[in-house]
């Protein structure tokens, strides 16, 4: 019997690849994930195990013998999933692999902000230690955090900050009317959110209708000493009127781990922002969670190749919309 072909672009963990093989599966693990090095395998695999590689309709179309599009992680926006299954390829993905992952990176922004651990580390590298006087952060017991989307992530973020700082919760998602979590307080409008907040964090997926979910209006109403954090998707915040806010003393500062553009542009007006915590999108890049991310995905691979339903599939999903 052929082997069913697997297509790596970019390196997962040696667990993923173990499943693979031991499921006599032939993996191909390419030198770097280009569009030229994907082609010269694309029209031959069974199946694509994607981390953050694009993957549009134009090599859907050449992929003929493709069965599934695994994503090592919990997006997909870079994958043209509607097209993928139109063709009757299974897209699946590993949406709790990470959540563990994200929200302790949250609540470090979270600390970073508060603790003005940036500027403070500025002073000290550039020889200014007399600064500490000017660098008074804040204590996250009693404050709020609002959590703009409730989801996996969003409710472990709450769970962190409420029952290890003491913090109240607040939350926006048009999608969920209860909550079994008393703890989490469930507002009418994202507006309210906005105006009582201490901390915003976003834990919305990116989609045409959250493109600059936050922009200069949105801004408007935070609290002057209000922070915001971004760990979700780039693109959900408009960059521009973060910066502009921070600049004009509308909120206190930012931490962002995605943006709209990356590579980061290093001409950006963020480098000279101390009021701002930047990470280069690594909130999920831990070993746990690329360990799991990679077990997830490899099994739902194995899964399609036996003829089983694997467990994260988004065609389910597509079909009831």
């Amino acid at each position: 019997m052929e082997k069913f072909k697997v297509l790596i672009p970019l390196p997962v963990s040696q667990e993923a690849l173990d499943i693979l093989e031991q499921n006599q599966c032939t993996v191909i693990c390419l030198p770097n994930d280009s569009e030229q090095e994907i082609e010269k395998y694309i029209e031959e695999v069974d199946a694509v195990l994607l981390r953050t590689t694009n993957f549009r309709k134009e090599m859907i179309d050449q992929a003929r013998n493709l069965k599934i599009i695994a994503r090592h992680g919990v997006g997909f926006d870079q994958i043209d999933v509607e097209h993928a299954i139109s063709k009757g390829i299974k897209v699946c993905y590993a949406p709790l692999s990470n959540i563990n992952s994200v929200a302790e990176h949250t609540v470090m922004l979270m600390m970073a902000l508060a603790k003005r651990v940036n500027e403070g580390q500025i002073a000290v590298k550039t020889n200014q230690f007399n600064k500490r006087n000017g660098l008074m952060g804040i204590e996250l017991k009693n404050k709020t955090v609002g959590l703009i989307g409730i989801g996996n992530i969003g409710k472990l973020v709450a769970q962190k900050a409420h029952f290890g700082f003491g913090m109240n919760i607040i939350a926006y998602d048009p999608y969920v009317k209860e909550l079994d979590e008393e703890y989490i307080q469930l507002v009418d409008s994202m507006e309210m959110l906005l105006k009582s907040a201490d901390f915003i964090s976003l834990h919305v997926p990116y989609l045409p209708s959250t493109h600059h979910l936050i922009g200069e209006s949105e801004l408007a109403q935070m609290k002057p000493t209000g922070y915001l954090i971004n760990a979700a998707r780039g693109g959900i915040l408009d960059e521009q009127a973060v910066l502009d806010a921070i600049n004009n003393g509308i909120i206190a500062g930012a931490a962002l781990d995605v943006f709209e553009g990356e590579p980061f542009d290093i001409n950006d007006g963020w480098y000279s922002v101390d009021q701002a915590v930047l990470t280069p999108h690594v909130a999920a890049l831990t070993v746990d969670a690329m360990r799991d991310m990679a077990i997830v995905t490899a099994t739902q691979i194995v899964d399609v190749k036996c003829g089983k339903q694997p467990s994260f599939c988004l065609n389910e999903q597509v079909a009831r919309r």
